[in-house]
């Protein structure tokens, strides 16, 4: 009797331990789903995603730029940054379109075109365009003839000619810097000419 007692209370013993461990687990699991959900669904009165809005509808935050950003203050100046194929409305304090353009994480390329100075005061109402430009080069070649060159000798008999050397044409290249804006070309501009092959 006593081992059938032993054996019986190590069951329990041991089912008590189990369902310790299985609702541990179970509590673990739910509070990293938690986590998760309210990290990748965060509350739309969230101050930190107030301020930028893309063509995507999606909130852009800039937690550096915050102080900048004033939400649905009345006060703010609205402005709207049309990049291409993307739009953006940004409501600022006030600032310059440089801050302007920070603030939408709007960065410019060499080339690229904005329709006001960056350097320009940001007003309510303000539309700023920006033109992407792209630069790529094509190359043309042409043939540059060879001269053909005559000379006397009394070793020959006259009108009877004998040829020295075969000519041989010369290569000259042409490069161009074609301009492409918001995906167009727009121009074909001579950047250089170089001679390849010098004609014989």
């Amino acid at each position: 009797m006593d081992v059938l007692e032993r054996l019986k209370t190590q069951y329990r013993s041991f089912s008590l331990r189990r369902t310790a461990a299985l609702l541990a687990m179970a509590l673990g699991v739910a509070l990293c789903l938690t986590v998760v959900v309210i990290s990748r669904y965060p509350s739309p009165d969230d101050p930190l995603t107030l301020g930028v809005t893309g063509t995507s509808g999606a909130n852009i935050s800039d937690r550096e730029h915050l102080s900048a950003v004033m939400g649905h203050d009345v006060s703010a100046l609205e402005l709207t940054v049309h990049d291409y194929t993307e739009t953006y409305s940004l409501y600022i304090s006030s600032g310059t379109v440089a801050d302007a353009l920070e603030l939408a994480g709007i960065e410019l390329g060499e080339f690229d075109e904005i329709s006001i100075d960056d350097s320009a005061a940001i007003h309510d109402g303000m539309q700023i365009y920006i033109t992407r430009v792209r630069v790529e080069q094509e190359y043309e070649y042409e043939p540059i003839p060879f001269q053909t060159e005559r000379k006397a000798s009394e070793s020959l008999l006259v009108n009877v000619e004998k040829k020295i050397q075969s000519g041989v044409d010369g290569e000259c290249r042409y490069t161009y810097d074609v301009v492409y804006k918001n995906g167009i070309r727009t121009a074909r501009i001579l950047a250089g000419t170089t001679v390849v092959k010098e004609p014989v």
